[in-house]
């Protein structure tokens, strides 16, 4: 009896599954209501938020300074980024929104079609104000 021949060696690829996560950009404007949403706490001098982290095992907290990202993923989960490190890891998701929660939007800060700030606001709205479903729910 013939041994039957090994097929070559060939290690597949893989990639990581898409993670919908929520984040925001820390401002001077918004470290309260920030540090309300991921349990943070405040620090004024200079002011950064300390927010409650995996990325930390030994403290179980990673400092946010203004300018920085706070994201929260798909399992509840917070992490902190600078903006470069944000810009490079995310980009845009398509705007999904269900009946009672939250926009979940990330922006891809490379493509000028799609700017972060007011601009990306109005377009949120536009697409929100166009979706039939949730017109009722804006006023219109």
């Amino acid at each position: 009896m013939t041994e039957k021949p090994k097929p070559p060696f060939r290690p597949k690829s893989y990639q990581i599954k898409p993670d919908r996560i929520q984040a925001v950009q820390l401002t001077t404007d918004n470290v309260e209501q920030v540090a309300d949403w991921c349990g943070g706490e405040i620090f004024k001098d200079p002011m950064v938020l300390m927010v409650p982290s995996l990325q930390n095992r030994l403290t179980g907290r990673v400092q946010a300074d203004i300018g920085y990202w706070v994201v929260k993923n798909s399992e509840g989960r917070f992490s902190v980024y600078d903006d470069a490190a944000f810009k490079q890891k995310y980009e845009r998701s398509g705007i999904r929104v269900e009946a009672g929660e939250p926009i979940q939007a990330v922006f891809n800060f490379n493509n000028p079609s799609n700017p972060p700030g007011a601009a990306a606001a109005a377009e949120v709205s536009r697409q929100l104000s166009a979706d039939p479903r949730l017109r009722h729910r804006l006023g219109g």
